[in-house]
């Protein structure tokens, strides 16, 4: 008589296990390349933007690519418009009103620029 098994489980575990193990070191792995790329902002942003032209580029070339590329365009506007959105709606608290700053060590800030955007980013060209 045969076991059953999951959907999309294989009968060897030890095979799971492999792949389950070469899952977690490959984003180990990944994890600690983007710590230690923490310090290098300015070269972060010139390879999104070498890695954007390129695929640009690519695209062109090819002549085919546009329905990924729209949603990347359009994935990448989101995530703006979200890095640039207030983090609390202004309108909500309409009654309170914007506080201003009540004393010298306190700083007005308008726009809380939020880091998902950032993250996102450098998720997108890894």
């Amino acid at each position: 008589m045969s076991e059953s098994f999951a959907y999309g489980a294989s009968e060897d575990p030890d095979r799971n296990d492999y792949f389950a193990k070469l899952r977690i070191q490959s984003s180990q792995r990944m994890q600690r390349l983007l710590d230690r790329s923490v310090p290098f902002a300015f070269h972060r942003w010139l390879l999104w933007v070498f890695l954007a032209l390129v695929y640009t580029l690519r695209a062109y070339f090819v002549h085919g690519y546009y329905i990924v590329t729209y949603g990347l365009g359009i994935y990448n506007l989101n995530l703006m418009i979200g890095f640039l959105s207030p983090a609390r709606d202004p309108s909500l608290s309409a009654s309170e009103g914007p506080t201003l700053p009540s004393s010298n060590n306190e700083e007005y800030r308008c726009v809380l620029f939020r880091r998902e955007f950032v993250h996102a980013l450098e998720e997108e060209k890894v």
